[in-house]
């Protein structure tokens, strides 16, 4: 079912009071109107497009020549945030921790799997890659994929894909999982429009604690 106006106008407001938050709302203004009409048409969430627009800010304000959200990549395949910046392709993953009624019994296993299927399938076509998650959302980063590519060990790497396979239901191959770089995580805070940027083993470390319970360390 269609949106009501009402929907729609608070949803585009949302947007727009997000956008102008970054100090780039020139700059990504074209995006707000791709993300209400795909609103529209029932392809996005208010939740999930303010973390997209304060993220796509944040990349205008740090040079990126190119910027796109819920970018079609290929027929198969769209990501949240597609950016260019001196031939150099940035894919951003933007995580807000939504678990399907089919996996409330095992929300953590499920999103892990999420993660690393999606990370995985977006290697191919980007130079780097990001998650971008809410403050209020601790993004579950398997042990393995803080480490260089180099460091995982074989049985890290099945274990990595039977995972996905198991909770997620995608195959992966294994070169696709050796290859796998996390290269940031940002921590959007959509009240104020501003952006934490760290690496993986940083932001582990920061909240090092509560990811012992998660991993079961």
């Amino acid at each position: 079912m269609a949106p009501s106006q009402r929907a729609i106008e608070q949803f585009h407001h949302d947007i727009v009071v997000a956008a102008s938050r970054t100090g780039a709302f020139n700059s990504i203004e074209h995006l707000i109107y791709k993300l209400t009409r795909l609103y529209i048409n029932g392809k996005v969430k208010t939740n999930h497009s303010v973390l997209e627009i304060v993220v796509a800010g944040y990349l205008a304000k740090k040079g990126y020549e190119y910027i796109d959200v819920e970018h079609v990549i290929d027929n198969k395949t769209i990501c949240d945030i597609y950016a260019v910046k001196q031939g150099q392709k940035l894919i951003v993953e933007v995580e807000t921790g939504y678990i399907p009624p089919s996996k409330a019994l095992d929300p953590l296993g499920y999103l892990t799997a999420r993660i690393i299927a999606k990370l995985a399938r977006y290697k191919v076509y980007a130079d780097q890659i990001s998650v971008a998650v809410p403050p209020s959302f601790l993004a579950p980063i398997p042990p393995p994929l803080l480490k260089p590519p180099e460091e995982r060990s074989v049985t890290e790497l099945l274990e990595l894909k039977k995972h996905v396979e198991e909770y997620y239901g995608e195959r992966i191959d294994l070169d696709s999982l050796a290859q796998l770089t996390l290269d940031t995580i940002m921590v959007v805070d959509v009240g104020k429009g501003f952006i934490h940027e760290v690496d993986p083993p940083t932001y582990y470390s920061q909240v090092s604690s509560l990811m012992k319970i998660i991993h079961g360390k």
